[in-house]
C-alpha cells in the first residue's frame, strides 16, 4: 500500500522515509499518479 504523507506542524520530526511520496501540500500530487488497484487482480489468489 502506498503512503502518501503531508506533514504538519505536528508530525514534523517523525520519520517518514518508508513513505512512497512526502509532500508539504496535497496541491504538489498529480491525481493521475494516485490509481486505484486493479480489482480483476485481487482475484488472483493462489491456495
Amino acid at each position: 500500500m502506498r503512503c502518501l504523507v503531508t506533514p504538519n506542524d505536528y508530525t514534523a520530526g517523525e520519520n517518514f522515509s518508508g513513505a512512497w511520496q512526502v509532500l508539504a501540500d496535497l496541491r504538489e500530487i498529480d491525481p493521475d499518479t494516485i490509481v486505484a488497484p486493479d480489482i480483476s487482480k485481487l482475484a488472483d489468489i493462489s491456495g
